[in-house]
């Protein structure tokens, strides 16, 4: 099994990974992200992904809002 090296990876946020502030910053930490995606908990890698997803899920909810459904919109979305 090949090994991740953490000190190989490097984040593309500025100010010390604080907020995503572009789309390509966005695009960067996302690819950043998969590269850690089957990380184990406890561990720096671990560790680097919790801080990214936290990172990624902020700045979805600011930019790719998910709006919640009206009641008929919902009843359309149930019923066959």
């Amino acid at each position: 099994m090949e090994t991740l090296d953490i000190t190989k990876i490097r984040v593309p946020l500025k100010k010390s990974m604080e907020s995503i502030r572009t789309e390509q910053d966005y695009d960067l930490v996302l690819k950043t992200m998969e590269g850690v995606l089957h990380a184990k908990p406890t561990t720096p890698e671990g560790d680097l992904l919790e801080v990214l997803s936290l990172l990624i899920h902020e700045y979805e909810k600011k930019y790719y809002a998910i709006e919640p459904l009206t009641s008929p919109e919902a009843l359309k979305y149930t019923l066959p």
